[in-house]
């Protein structure tokens, strides 16, 4: 059976074994990483259908990793999980593209917000009618655009291997 993939981006040790805990029991395959700099990498082959990022993670980069997200998997929702609940930093992370700001206090609560952007993943999935591969290449391809065609720093800005963007591109271009 088909169980969607849950990611959980938090440096907190703790935090990922109670949202562990508070999703053990629902249909999701979780897999953890305790920081922006392997998420791309990680889930390089399989778009999550949830992300519940913690906003303050090391190097503050929770912002980028968001709006990364948001271009190489349109069809993914994210989640804002943080204790900081100042209006401004709630603005930053929905318009860096989260779906939904949740407090760290409201943990009994992310199964139903779960279920809730579950929902909103599926409404997304009948919209964009994109690949994996083409929305992977179109990424690379707006990256090197924006870094005046050096693949490197591309895939740097991505958090990913060099051949690995390039592979991403050329099978978008194969795709064609």
């Amino acid at each position: 059976m088909f169980q969607p993939l849950i990611l959980v981006v938090d440096d907190d040790p703790a935090m990922v074994r109670a949202i562990q805990r508070s999703l053990r029991s629902e249909p999701f395959r979780l897999h953890a990483e305790d920081g922006a700099g392997s998420v791309m990498r990680a889930i390089e082959n399989e778009s999550p259908a949830v992300a519940l990022i913690d906003w303050h993670l090391h190097g503050n980069n929770a912002q980028e990793l968001i709006e990364s997200m948001a271009l190489a998997f349109p069809r993914c929702v994210v989640i804002v999980f943080s204790g900081d609940n100042r209006p401004e930093e709630r603005r930053r992370g929905i318009n860096a593209g989260a779906w939904m700001w949740v407090n760290k206090l409201e943990a009994a609560s992310l199964p139903s917000y779960v279920a809730q952007a579950m929902l909103e993943h599926e409404r997304r999935a009948s919209e964009y009618g994109m690949s994996l591969t083409e929305v992977q290449g179109r990424l690379v391809s707006a990256r090197i655009a924006r870094f005046g065609g050096n693949l490197s720093a591309a895939a740097s800005s991505l958090g990913i291997h060099r051949n690995t963007a390039k592979r991403m591109l050329e099978r978008w271009q194969e795709a064609g």
